[in-house]
């Protein structure tokens, strides 16, 4: 009898163990953040937007980076832009350079762009570990 309850309890947690997987990730966004973040709730990697003038959201706008837990982003500022009779004059579309981040590291950050009428702004990141890429839903 003992050695079937050894047999059933081995089963069952060799069971458990292969069908564990890595935790999956997550993402928290905003107008102005994002962050790619474990199944936990860690956060691994960040962009914020900052805006020249925090009150104005047509004032020119920069992102900031940090990643978090040993993972290695990569982060950038996207733009999109409406014509005045509402309809789209581009769609998101890079405007900054790609700035590579990773665990340790100071916050990186982009320069300001332009972010005026008809115009809103976007952070992305991408976890380059699983290739995973979010953004923000934009400020306006």
């Amino acid at each position: 009898m003992k050695k079937k309850i050894a047999v059933a309890i081995a089963a069952t947690a060799l069971t458990l163990f292969a069908n564990a997987s890595p935790a999956s990730a997550d993402v928290v966004r905003n107008e102005g953040f994002v962050a790619i973040r474990t199944s936990a709730g860690y956060e691994l990697c960040v962009g914020v937007m900052e805006g020249r003038d925090p009150f104005d959201s047509n004032s020119d706008q920069k992102a900031r980076f940090k990643a978090y837990a040993g993972t290695g982003c990569q982060g950038w500022l996207e733009r999109k832009r409406y014509n005045a009779d509402g309809s789209v004059q581009y769609n998101w579309t890079k405007v900054s350079d790609y700035y590579w981040f990773s665990d340790g590291q100071a916050w990186k950050e982009t320069g300001f762009h332009w972010n005026g009428t008809n115009a809103g702004s976007r952070v992305c990141v991408l976890d380059t570990s699983v290739g995973k890429k979010e953004c923000s839903t934009g400020v306006w």
